[in-house]
């Protein structure tokens, strides 16, 4: 419950801006950088560490996320950031498993019980990206065993996540929140 609660939250614009837990498309593979490592180690909570991932971007220099492996809820993996250009680490949570480019299937336009139509209602989803009806597009990536619901989740790189679930046989995206299930229809 917890974790699912954790995932729903997204960075509030009132923080400084830092790298997201998930890397960007912008972002380079990076050698180990010693000096990174050394100077986040003393920020690392006392967690079982996992792996450590080293890429590098423009806006923020070299990047360190460490997994942090003593989540409680097997469905997400912890992550600490931390940056050469930045005094502040973010910690959060990604999904379990890997992050694979989004399934061909559930590419291209799709709309909110059919209506097409209106912009506001199309949901445009491409292999690292979605765009939500007239919102500029957003970096996401997706997790096939990704939780709460354990059949794939789109996670934001601004750490937000979305539970579309695709039905192959009626070839439907459906969405799931509080307010109960919108299916979602492909567009010419």
């Amino acid at each position: 419950m917890l974790a699912a609660a954790l995932v729903g939250c997204s960075r509030d614009t009132a923080f400084p801006d830092l790298p997201p837990i998930v890397a960007e498309s912008n972002e380079s593979a990076a050698a180990q950088n010693d000096a990174l490592l050394e100077r986040c180690r003393g920020r690392l909570p006392t967690a079982k560490i996992g792996e450590l991932h080293f890429s590098h971007s423009e806006k923020w220099g070299d990047i360190l996320r460490v997994d942090l492996l003593d989540n409680p809820d097997s469905n997400v993996v912890g992550r600490m950031v931390c940056s050469e250009k930045n005094a502040n680490n973010v910690v959060g949570v990604v999904p379990a498993g890997s992050e694979e480019p989004l399934p061909e299937q559930m590419r291209g336009v799709w709309a909110a019980n059919g209506d097409c139509a209106t912009i506001a209602r199309r949901a445009v989803f491409s292999a690292t990206g979605a765009a939500m009806g007239d919102q500029p597009p957003s970096e996401m990536r997706y997790y096939p065993q990704g939780q709460p619901l354990g059949k794939g989740a789109l996670w934001w790189t601004n750490g937000t996540w979305s539970q579309f679930v695709y039905d192959a046989e009626r070839d439907v995206m459906q969405w799931s929140d509080k307010r109960g299930v919108t299916i979602y229809r492909r567009c010419p």
